[in-house]
């Protein structure tokens, strides 16, 4: 059967008579769609693009401009080019990507900056598509030029690429970067099947053997024209929900949060999305818009729902229950207001430490067990992050006038509203915490879920963000 994004744009051909209702199917063999009497309906390409007539009858459906493929993100604080050798500052990267949402003419985007930090020197970029490895590239133009010069803080997208590029194929991006100087970049811990570097300019060809370093030059987005209704995921938080220690623990892996996993697996393919998650940050980041945001908010165009799991650094910061209820309000609000982004907020997960192997609270490095757990700053920090979960748990009341939260078990009214009716600014909770805690409110994690008592590791199956990924119900993404 088709994919669910594919059966989604095949319903919408159905639904406005471009297409004959018959059950579709997919043949991987000849990598084309019948229909049920087995006429040709669409067929990919060598190149893997499907055909111009079944783009055509998906370009005549209503389509919007949004991000289309995974690994959208602003990344989190900067890192440095530091390869030793001056012929290191030529550098071309090789990431991988799937595709989300069925797109004709994907466009890639690029920026001189990491999250909210902004680079320190202009760099000078070329790049091109690979549909697979070592098939022929697609060389990118911008404005029509062959290259781009990417000053610092800013963002440079190519033109598009004239195609349609079917949900859940995997493409490449190879990129050259050629500057002066090492300077902070958009980077991601990348170690996808294919994913290179080469030292030298190879967006033009030739192979890229050297595996990836710590961190590589990526593009911020890919950007395609998608269906009019296809949802677009902004993933908003701190260090948990940008995925740090989701890598197994042991730094291998592209950064897959419980936020993403969430999405689909192969790092949210099954939802288009931008994870712009910040190391530490808090919720009067997303409070004080748009000061905080002045980068990332440019990521948000096309966005239709927000997952944040904003508050566990308020929490370990010394916020009030007040404050932190106010900051939250306020993000819900800046993201609803401005972008009419529904957003769902997911209780916060425990801060412990290992009386075992980690009694000084250093962080620790190895996996907790339960029993050998101790809540970390219990009592006054402890007591605001269960009152803010029980506050989300009944809705997060609060005043539509004055958006003020309200005790929880307020009697509802024309005073009081909760989430996703009129008046709120945001639309329902996730319930992350229970997934984590050995039991509601107990402030331990379950054995093995975490390493410094702070994040949930690991991502593959039966892993803390595996198991978290269950609190959030992707079906509310309508």
């Amino acid at each position: 059967m088709p994919s669910d994004n594919l059966q989604r744009t095949v319903n919408k051909l159905l639904a406005s008579g471009q297409a004959q209702p018959g059950e579709e199917s997919v043949s991987t063999a000849a990598r084309s769609l019948v229909d049920s009497a087995g006429n040709l309906v669409a067929q990919i390409g060598p190149n893997g693009l499907l055909t111009d007539a079944w783009g055509a009858r998906i370009a005549a459906l209503p389509r919007k401009k949004a991000i289309c493929a995974t690994k959208a993100w602003s990344g989190s604080g900067g890192v440095l080019l530091q390869f030793g050798t001056p012929s290191a500052l030529n550098v071309t990267y090789r990431s991988r990507h799937t595709v989300t949402a069925g797109a004709n003419n994907i466009s890639v985007l690029f920026g001189n900056s990491a999250a909210e930090t902004n680079g320190t020197t202009a760099y000078t970029i070329k790049a091109s598509i690979e549909p697979a490895i070592g098939a022929a590239l697609y060389p990118l133009t911008f404005g029509g030029a062959a290259s781009a010069l990417v000053n610092p803080g800013a963002l440079v997208e190519s033109d598009p690429l004239n195609g349609f590029f079917p949900a859940g194929s995997v493409f490449y991006i190879r990129v050259n970067y050629q500057g002066a100087s090492a300077c902070v970049i958009t980077s991601y811990p990348a170690q996808d099947a294919g994913e290179a570097y080469y030292i030298g300019d190879a967006t033009g060809g030739g192979a890229m053997t050297t595996a990836f370093g710590s961190f590589n030059y990526a593009p911020f987005a890919v950007y395609g024209e998608i269906a009019g209704s296809a949802p677009v995921i902004a993933l908003v938080g701190d260090s948990i929900m940008l995925g740090y220690q989701s890598g197994n623990g042991d730094g291998t892996g592209y950064m897959q949060s419980y936020g993403l996993l969430a999405l689909g697996s192969n790092q949210g393919a099954s939802f288009s999305h931008v994870n712009l998650g910040i190391v530490g940050e808090q919720a009067g980041a997303l409070a004080a818009w748009p000061g905080a945001y002045l980068q990332r908010a440019r990521l948000l165009k096309g966005c239709t729902h927000a997952i944040d799991n904003y508050g566990i650094n308020d929490v370990r910061g010394g916020a009030t229950l007040a404050a932190l209820q106010a900051n939250a309000i306020a993000g819900w609000q800046n993201l609803f207001g401005s972008y009419g982004i529904k957003t769902w907020h997911c209780t916060l997960t425990p801060v412990t430490k290992d009386l075992t192997d980690d009694p000084g609270d250093n962080g620790g490095g190895t996996w907790y067990a339960a029993a050998n757990q101790a809540i970390r700053g219990a009592g006054s920090y402890e007591s605001v992050r269960l009152g803010f979960n029980s506050w989300l748990r009944d809705g997060a009341p609060l005043n539509p006038a004055s958006l003020a939260p309200l005790p929880v078990g307020s009697a509802p009214g024309a005073s009081c509203v909760r989430f996703g009716q009129a008046g709120h600014p945001a639309f329902g909770f996730f319930d992350a915490a229970d997934q984590a805690e050995t039991a509601r409110n107990s402030g331990i994690w379950k054995s093995n879920f975490t390493k410094d008592g702070i994040h949930p590791a690991g991502s593959t199956a039966g892993s803390a963000n595996a198991i978290l990924a269950n609190a959030i119900n992707p079906a509310l993404f309508v």
